[in-house]
């Protein structure tokens, strides 16, 4: 049986740059077997000496940042000038769970942990390389080829036959939230299969009227624009205290007309193009939608942003103002450098608009006074709340996502649970004569 071309599309040029064979049915029951077998092996190796992979593959990720980062800049866009960060914030995220792993994991009266099966990749069609790498990696520092693979496929029915194959114990997926109700059913006519999900989010901001306008603004295009807007905790929408509304508006232009539009790979660049034809489609419906109900594009004139390279799928950040919720804008996730602001009279309609949402990923809220942002921190519906911060996962705070953005966690201590089985040992000494 023939196997199915992946071709990788540049959302640069919107031409081809790498092709991948699909894997056959031979191989979605043998690569599971391999990967259970290595395990059975694998679970024997000390926790010390895990960490001792673990930290060198980390060492040699850091060590191939520059061409990692051409990867992810060739495939996904992303401007060249933050695609090595994002490979040494990848690395520092892992040391930390490298020092935190021996604390997390040590056995408790009556709960000792087991866990640590293989590991078997699916990357996006879009970015095929990084699982060749890090598995490439992983080989050398030391780890069993087999303890930890990776196939490409674009037809879900094989995928949902790779999750339906008896040695897998968990899945976890980061997508679409229609993606991960698909996974989550093809995994629903198992008991022993767990889920994972890390899906959409429509992130709310609320700047209170006692921010520095200027730092505000700058934080929150950050937060919004930063690799397109293609974050899954960048901000979507922002609710600003109408005592400031105006002003804030004229700072947030201020710093969209200094920002650049462009070939990613130039390394003035701040905003490259979105993943693909569909997604700046998508993006444009949106905007469309807000205008046409009645939004303002308030975007500042910038002339990178009237004149984007002719190929490529380049969107130039908006503003859009006099948004309410009755606009998809509002509703449904972007994914792009789409700034929404709507004015608030109240911290209790910016809270009540902030959870009038299906998503629940990340909020932040903007503000001199520390103790109110964490009070009202507590009263918003989202995994993770930032106060005067945003888009940023920090290693030791758990990764969740509250309503339709997802299910289990990663990250922190609390990490390893989804990684990890209990089982308990019930022991009675043998009785004496």
């Amino acid at each position: 049986m023939s196997t199915e071309t992946i071709t990788t599309i540049s959302p640069t040029t919107n031409k081809p740059i790498l092709t991948r064979q699909g894997p056959s049915d031979s191989d979605l029951t043998s690569i599971p077997q391999r990967a259970h077998k290595a395990f059975l092996k694998y679970r024997k190796t000390p926790l010390a000496d895990r960490k001792k992979i673990v930290s060198k593959a980390l060492e040699l990720i850091n060590d191939r940042q520059d061409d990692l980062a051409k990867e992810i800049t060739e495939q996904m866009g992303r401007p060249i000038a933050y695609t090595a960060k994002e490979v040494t914030t990848a690395v520092a995220r892992g040391e930390y769970l490298v020092k935190i792993a021996e604390k997390a994991l040590e056995d408790t009266p009556g709960e000792p942990q087991e866990g640590f099966e293989s590991v078997i990749l699916k990357p996006s069609p879009q970015t095929p390389t990084i699982a060749e790498q890090v598995h490439k990696i992983f080989v050398e520092a030391g780890l069993d080829e087999d303890v930890i693979q990776y196939f490409h496929c674009g037809d879900f029915t094989k995928i949902e036959k790779m999750v339906q194959a008896p040695e897998i114990s968990l899945v976890c997926f980061t997508g679409s939230v229609q993606g991960g109700l698909a996974v989550q059913k093809a995994a629903a006519g198992r008991v022993d299969c767990r889920v994972g999900l890390e899906l959409g989010g429509k992130d709310p901001a609320y700047v209170r009227s006692d921010v520095d306008l200027a730092w505000a603004a700058d934080e929150i295009v950050d937060g919004a624009v930063f690799n397109s807007g293609q974050s899954c905790c960048s901000i979507e929408r922002v609710y600003v205290h109408a005592s400031i509304h105006d002003d804030f508006v004229k700072e947030v232009q201020k710093v969209l007309a200094g920002y650049k539009l462009g070939d990613p790979n130039e390394k003035d660049t701040n905003v490259g193009p979105v993943i693909s034809k569909a997604a700046k489609a998508r993006i444009q419906d949106q905007i469309d939608d807000a205008v046409n109900k009645g939004a303002k594009n308030a975007t500042p004139e910038n002339k990178s942003f009237a004149s984007p390279p002719k190929e490529g799928n380049y969107i130039p950040p908006a503003l859009l103002t006099q948004v309410t919720h009755s606009m998809q804008i509002m509703r449904d996730e972007t994914f792009g450098p789409i700034i929404p602001i709507q004015s608030v009279a109240s911290d209790s309609e910016a809270i009540a608009l902030m959870n009038d949402s299906n998503f629940g990923l990340t909020a932040s809220i903007w503000t001199r006074d520390n103790a109110k942002g964490q009070e009202l921190a507590q009263e918003v519906e989202a995994g993770t709340v930032f106060v005067n911060r945003a888009d940023y996962p920090a290693p030791d705070l758990a990764w969740v996502g509250w309503k339709e953005s997802g299910k289990g966690q990663t990250l922190s201590a609390f990490g390893f649970e989804q990684f990890s089985r209990l089982k308990s040992l019930h022991f009675k000494d043998y009785p004496t004569q």
